[in-house]
């Protein structure tokens, strides 16, 4: 019979392909987890791994066994939180993953959550769109606020609202008292933009609107927030950012413009994990849908928490 821990330790050492490394992640030394590895393998009459004295790589069985074995784990903290919350009422937490500009935007649901289950505990990370779907399938997170794109092999997420694109320029830019603004008057400027792997649509969606109005974007690729020390770069000059945001507070040597631009908006999604039993974070789901007025994607309708839970 398969063992969850000798399998979880599997995974650590795959992700890491290194027993030392591995062994570093789970707070243990190198021989328990190798033998944790070692018993799995004889439990399945397979190698999993080839060893050598340099390096450690997965065999096809040991590629088959990760996605497998990824689900299976998934599925088992599943049933525990599920039997947990159902011995326990409304007590519980929930881990929030929430993308850049969107606090302001998605507080009230996290408000709204809480009146209607007061023992209900939330706890929020600040996490870039993209990794929030990595995060959603190793359970690092619940429920992330969001935008796309989604893998949807293991991540569902349903449109909450659009948000539009802003610039943020020096105070003594020539065009910083204007309400609206065109890419052709900043086509000299610097682009200062996050990496893809951050946030790739919000990466795509910018260049692909440079692309439509025919410029060539000068990209200068930053970790740095407009918010935080990106500031004083655009506050001297260097640099521009565009960013998807209701509203934004920023330093007082900036100016915000609105992008006017043919689709210069960006949807936010709320996503979670395909397949998502625990009742606490589907009536989580279920508040943010009535905070924004949204309906369930039609193959939620009519799977209630109610039928799922007295079935």
């Amino acid at each position: 019979m398969l063992n969850l821990t000798q399998l979880h330790s599997f995974i650590v050492v795959a992700e890491e392909l290194n027993f030392r490394k591995a062994a570093q992640r789970l707070n243990l030394t190198q021989p328990p987890l190798s033998r944790q590895v070692r018993l799995l393998e004889e439990a399945l009459g397979v190698a999993l791994f080839v060893r050598t004295r340099h390096s450690v790589y997965l065999t096809s069985t040991g590629h088959l066994l990760l996605e497998q074995a990824r689900t299976l784990l998934a599925q088992a903290g599943q049933v525990e939180e599920i039997v947990r919350q159902r011995g326990v009422g409304d007590c519980g937490s929930i881990v929030i993953g929430v993308s850049m500009n969107l606090a302001e935007s998605i507080h009230c649901v996290g408000i709204e959550h809480i009146k209607r289950y007061p023992k209900i505990n939330l706890k929020y990370r600040e996490m870039s769109s993209t990794p929030q779907n990595e995060a959603l399938r190793k359970c690092e997170i619940d429920v992330g606020f969001l935008r796309p794109p989604v893998n949807h092999a293991y991540v569902v997420s349903e449109p909450l609202f659009s948000q539009p694109f802003l610039v943020i320029l020096p105070k003594t830019h020539r065009c910083a008292g204007y309400k609206k603004i065109k890419l052709a008057q900043l086509a000299d400027e610097n682009l200062f933009l996050f990496p893809r792997k951050n946030a790739k649509g919000l990466y795509d969606k910018v260049l692909a609107m440079y692309r439509n109005a025919g410029i060539t974007p000068k990209i200068v690729q930053t970790t740095l927030s407009p918010q935080n020390a990106g500031s004083m770069y655009v506050a001297t000059g260097h640099g521009i950012y565009i960013i998807s945001s209701k509203s934004i507070m920023l330093d007082k040597d900036l100016a915000v413009v609105q992008l006017d631009e043919p689709e210069a908006t960006m949807e936010v999604h709320v996503a979670w994990r395909k397949g998502e039993q625990s009742p606490h974070i589907l009536h989580f789901i279920d508040t943010a849908r009535r905070v924004f007025n949204c309906k369930p994607a039609p193959k939620y309708k009519s799977a209630s928490l109610e039928s799922r839970l007295c079935s």
